[in-house]
Formats: C-alpha cells, structure tokens, sequence
C-alpha cells in the first residue's frame, strides 16, 4: 500500500503543484476534506480557501485557491482552480477573501 498520493494542481496559467503528499486538505461545498493515500473516488466542487500539502516528513505548505474542483483517489487528487498562490506570496487583501492565513495550523 503506497504511502503519498500524487498532488497536481492546475490553474489557467498551467502547472502550479506537482508532488507526492502524505495528505491534502482543502475546502469543499460540503466541508473541509482531507485526502489520504487509498481514499475512494472522490469528485468534489471547491471553494475559495486554503489548500494544505503534507508530506511525508509531516512539512506543511499552504497555498490560497480559488473556485475549482477535485477529483481525487487512491493514489491521486487533482485540483483544477482559476489561481493558486504560495501562503508567503499573498496580499493581505487575497489574504483575506481567500480566508488564508499564513499559519500552518489547522
């Protein structure tokens, strides 16, 4: 049973993430959603918000997403969003309509 699962995030622009994760955490219509390696088909409507990467080290990086959805299963989520932004690289105002903080907590 693998490990990580394969994290890709696309935006208009193109590739913004593509890297193994212990887990990924983002915010759906229906709530918060953690992807773990094995999870079930998953087909999920996003809402703007913070997308957290695990790796395997237990690191955690932040990004800000935007509208967009997720696809995810045992060994892949795949988030097609408009914008993708590292936590550090946010103005406070995208800061603060995407709900991002710059912490790592949960």
């Amino acid at each position: 049973m693998a490990d990580t699962l394969r994290l890709r995030v696309v935006t208009p622009e193109g590739s913004r993430v593509d890297e193994e994760a212990a887990s990924v955490t983002v915010r759906s219509e229906v709530g918060e959603l953690c992807l773990l390696p094995q999870h079930r088909p998953i087909l999920a409507a996003l809402l703007p918000g913070r997308l957290v990467l695990e790796r395997a080290g237990g690191e955690r990086e932040i990004f800000a997403i935007d509208r967009g959805f997720l696809e995810g299963g045992p060994d892949c989520a795949n988030v097609i969003t408009e914008r993708c932004v590292g936590a550090g690289e946010l103005n406070p105002e995208d800061a603060a309509r995407l709900e991002v903080s710059g912490s790592d907590e949960r």
